[in-house]
């Protein structure tokens, strides 16, 4: 019954399809009952004649231009054109130095850490996943980052 009300009034031939707000209107002139505000709705919603004539609401597409990529050497970005502090000497071996972790996770059961490097940019492609075994002269950072965020893989004291 709802259903034949909706097309005799919302599928009019003379009227068209006048969408919610003006079918519900129409429909309140002779017809009442408790739920039709959202049966007109989810009715012209699913109206496929509807949704063909309804006006589009943003602007038209630009065609794709392409990207000018400048020179790195010419590049504004402070510290783009700097190079990486030289390596410091632990127990003999040259080791880069840890600004940050930025993420952990468990790989087949060893722990990993996304290490951020002092002296790299913030370029998440210049950050590398790095087993706890190659971080053990970098404590701090690791407690930084567990105080940061407890909840995320990790041996945390305040968990225990």
């Amino acid at each position: 019954m709802k259903l034949s009300i909706l097309k005799k009034h919302g599928d009019s031939p003379l009227a068209g399809h006048l969408g919610q707000e003006k079918t519900l209107k129409l429909v309140k002139w002779d017809f009442q009952w408790s739920g039709m505000t959202q049966f007109i709705k989810d009715y012209v919603l699913s109206c496929q004649q509807c949704s063909r004539n309804k006006n589009i609401h943003h602007k038209k597409f630009e065609l794709l231009k392409p990207l000018t990529i400048t020179n790195v050497k010419t590049s504004t970005i402070p510290n783009q054109n700097q190079e990486p502090p030289p390596p410091i000497i632990i127990e003999d071996k040259e080791e880069r130095e840890v600004s940050q972790i930025m993420d952990s996770k468990t790989k087949r059961g060893n722990l990993w850490y996304l290490v951020e490097w002092k002296g790299f940019s913030k370029d998440p492609e210049r950050s590398t996943w790095e087993p706890t075994k190659n971080l053990k002269n970098c404590p701090e950072p690791i407690k930084d980052f567990h105080s940061l965020y407890p909840d995320k893989p990790g041996t945390n004291p305040s968990r225990a």
